[in-house]
Formats: structure tokens, C-alpha cells, sequence
């Protein structure tokens, strides 16, 4: 069984009224370091922001800097959003029936956890 990490939007900053999943810890940690810093408080979780002397290893997340990487997509999220929307019917992902991880194009294809919202098609 694959691991998946869940992010509700109960924790976005933004206005975001959807959940995300991820399938790799490596696209969560993608993820938040294009959150805008403070990250909400969550019960549970110690985040660290800036520099830390070496005796400070009580935490969960460690920010360097309070500045996120810009998203790729921020200059065109409006165009995006208006286009359509659809919804993944099944999970479309390596180890799911039917995966294709190229399209015909020899393109590599999008993954999708069943019930995931699809934007800007």
C-alpha cells in the first residue's frame, strides 16, 4: 500500500475551499515551500522559521527563509480557473488499473487520486 499525504483546506492561507493529496512526501514538501510563511497553527505540528542554533531540534517543518518560491502558474491562475473543471473518476496513478505513465504523444501523463477536482481544460 502506497502512502498518501493529505493537506485539507482548512490549513490553506488562501481562499481555497478544496483539499489536496499527495502521493510522495517529495511533492508535499514541493508544495509547501510555495505556501505563503506563517503557515496556519496546527495542533500537533512545530514549525520552524529562519536559522535555529544547533541545539534546537524540537520541530516538525523547518523554514529557512519566510519567503516562498513563486508558483509557476501565479501570473496565469485567473485563465486557469476559467477554464472548465472536471473531476477524476478513478485513481490515475502508478500501481491503479489502466495507469498509462505516457500518452500516446510519448508525453508523461498527470496523476490523480479518484475525486480530485481538474482545472483549466
Amino acid at each position: 500500500m502506497q502512502l498518501v499525504y493529505y493537506l485539507p483546506s482548512t490549513l490553506s492561507s488562501s481562499s481555497a475551499n478544496y483539499d489536496i493529496v499527495f502521493f510522495s512526501t517529495a511533492q508535499l514538501f514541493r508544495h509547501l515551500q510555495k505556501h505563503p510563511r506563517r503557515l496556519k497553527e496546527v495542533e500537533g505540528v512545530k514549525i520552524a522559521y529562519g536559522p535555529q542554533p544547533e541545539n534546537v531540534v524540537d520541530f516538525d517543518l523547518h523554514f529557512l527563509t519566510l519567503d516562498a518560491k513563486i508558483s509557476p502558474t501565479a501570473d496565469i491562475k485567473a485563465q486557469i480557473a476559467s477554464g472548465g473543471t472536471g473531476y477524476a473518476l478513478i485513481n490515475h496513478r502508478p500501481g491503479s488499473k489502466g495507469f498509462k505513465a505516457i500518452d500516446p504523444e510519448r508525453r508523461q501523463t498527470l496523476h490523480f487520486a479518484e475525486g480530485a477536482r481538474i482545472v483549466g481544460m
